[in-house]
């Protein structure tokens, strides 16, 4: 996690000209590697960051990168981050539940657990936009 350009290259918003949506895969280390998917809803560009192998530390290992980039999250308390998830996120879909989100004066990050209940399918991720 030394490089922190990693996840900060991501969110230069201003140089997205494109409706299509881009995949990236990036090694960490070893055990982690990132996949990315940028795209654009509503004229919003998103981005989505995950593990490529989900491991039981995932949802610790993504935290403990985001606490290094940008330290505590703003908001952290479940019912906190229920409220502003909506105000703050314009790509939002009904499996997710946002854990954290933290903001910088270009970007809105959330740290998302999404769950597909008919599939029985849980995961966690990053999921980032500028700040509206």
């Amino acid at each position: 996690l030394e490089n922190k350009r990693l996840f900060n290259v991501w969110l230069r918003w201003n140089n997205w000209n494109s409706s299509n949506s881009i995949g990236y895969v990036n090694f960490v280390d070893e055990k982690h590697e990132f996949v990315s998917t940028h795209y654009i809803v509503n004229g919003i560009p998103v981005v989505k960051v995950s593990l490529s192998k989900s491991a039981d530390d995932t949802l610790e290992w993504l935290y403990e990168y985001l606490y290094k980039l940008y330290m505590e999250p703003l908001y952290s308390s479940e019912s906190e981050v229920q409220a502003q998830y909506g105000k703050l996120f314009t790509d939002i879909d009904k499996s997710e539940t946002p854990q954290y989100i933290w903001r910088t004066d270009r970007s809105c990050i959330a740290l998302i657990h999404w769950y597909d209940s008919d599939e029985d399918i849980t995961k966690y991720y990053i999921k980032a936009e500028p700040v509206k």
